[in-house]
């Protein structure tokens, strides 16, 4: 019992330390920028597969020519760099970083998320991708509440051994 208890104690500050880690990605949350994790390597090296990076709500007129842009492409969120901007029809041509041809379609204004940072963390995408599976977080909680009741069993024993 004593070995199971340590174990779980193990895992339960394991699973703190991953929250905290949560908690630290999602604090730039406070300031408005929001996190977007690299699917593809299309923006390498500048941004590499499996990276966390933020962008920032802006507007068209913010982004400049160079820019590296997030924005909606269906049902999925684009990272890209702009490679021409036009006043006129209110859109972007862009380009991955990676990529031999710019975008076959343009980001209409629409579409535009904001501006991505030039900050990408390695790896840490992985993380944040596997932490928003619901069995992870069952899993995250089952640990924290078994590691919880069996120290409160624990305490209960030796209570009863020192009567």
């Amino acid at each position: 019992m004593n070995l199971i208890r340590r174990i779980f104690n193990i895992l339960s500050w394991l699973v703190i330390v991953v929250i905290i880690g949560y908690i630290a990605v999602a604090s730039p949350m406070l300031f408005g920028n929001r996190p977007v994790v690299v699917l593809t390597g299309s923006m390498e090296p500048s941004y590499p597969v499996g990276s966390l990076t933020y962008y920032h709500p802006s507007t068209f007129e913010e982004i400049k020519i160079g820019d590296a842009i997030t924005f909606k492409a269906g049902d999925s969120l684009v990272t890209h760099r702009v490679e021409e901007k036009n006043e006129l029809s209110r859109n972007f041509i862009t380009k991955g970083d990676n990529n031999e041809t710019q975008d076959i379609n343009p980001v209409e204004e629409a579409d535009l998320i904001g501006k991505t940072s030039t900050v990408a963390i390695p790896y840490l995408g992985y993380i944040v991708s596997y932490g928003k599976n619901i069995a992870v977080i069952i899993v995250m909680g089952t640990i924290l509440l078994i590691s919880h009741l069996l120290d409160t069993l624990d305490k209960r024993q030796r209570r009863k051994h020192e009567k």
